[in-house]
């Protein structure tokens, strides 16, 4: 079955897609093993829908599994059938997305919900389509915490201007920038167990693959930014030096995941 596509604001959506799918790339080997150590506690599971699959790692994942798995995405430009195979793709907003006589035992979204300005109503849509005794996991970000560590001073300030720019953005759109630390107390609210939490602190040196899956996502919102006056063009050129100094480090963001489980 199908929908029209939603059009919901995604910072992401207008950009390159070799550039893009680099980012992704990035995001997977930073976090696809703590993903799939908690997507794991689901087990066993006979069909997950991936929300925001991204450029697909964890579609492959799942099939090694011997799981049948299905996507949704408000633009799944990355998941092709030549190479996801049996992946049954869903273009539309998990906020309004009606799966009709399809369910799933276990959901899984991982930087998903800091896009969404009802995370509420997207979860209990999600809810919809799980079967009882099924799982969610969901991964995201705090940016409520971010600051630079150490580094020049001038780059500092750069880069603090930068995620305070972050968090002014996100408020702006109506949505929070500390999604990754309430996760639990969403997952409460919307009448699920929560059987499992993590969260740690996402810090790292300027040219580490951290730093420069952050320098990546703030080029392509630079020109917000800009247009916003929230920074200017020398923070944004001295956040990018920041990003590739190896003196320079950053707490970034925190990152929290939950186990969340549907009643019988």
């Amino acid at each position: 079955m199908s929908t029209k596509p939603a059009k919901p604001h995604y910072a992401f959506n207008l950009t390159d897609e070799e550039g893009e799918k680099g980012r992704l790339r990035r995001i997977e080997a930073l976090f696809d093993g703590h993903s799939t150590c908690m997507l794991s506690r689901g087990l066993p599971a006979e069909h997950l829908l991936e929300v925001g699959p991204g450029a697909g790692s964890l579609l492959h994942w799942a099939k090694e599994k011997g799981i049948r798995v299905s996507a949704l995405d408000i633009n799944p430009r990355f998941i092709h059938e030549f190479e996801f195979p049996g992946v049954r793709v869903h273009t539309g907003d998990m906020s309004t997305y009606d799966f009709g006589d399809e369910t799933f035992d276990l959901i899984h979204a991982r930087f998903v919900f800091m896009h969404v300005a009802k995370p509420e109503d997207a979860l209990l849509n999600l809810k919809k389509a799980l079967r009882p005794g099924g799982h969610v996991v969901l991964e995201d970000g705090d940016f409520q915490i971010s600051r630079s560590l150490a580094g020049p001073e001038h780059l500092r300030q750069a880069a603090d201007k930068v995620f305070e720019a972050t968090r002014k953005g996100h408020k702006f759109m109506g949505k929070s920038s500390e999604t990754g630390s309430v996760l639990p107390i969403l997952g409460k609210a919307c009448g699920f167990t929560v059987k499992d939490f993590s969260s740690w602190n996402m810090i790292g040196p300027g040219g580490g693959n951290l730093a420069a899956m952050m320098a990546e996502s703030v080029s392509a919102v630079a020109e917000s930014l800009l247009r916003a006056g929230i920074v200017s063009e020398d923070d944004l050129t001295h956040y990018q030096t920041f990003t590739e100094d190896p003196d320079c480090w950053a707490l970034y963001y925190g990152y929290g995941q939950v186990l969340l489980e549907k009643a019988d």
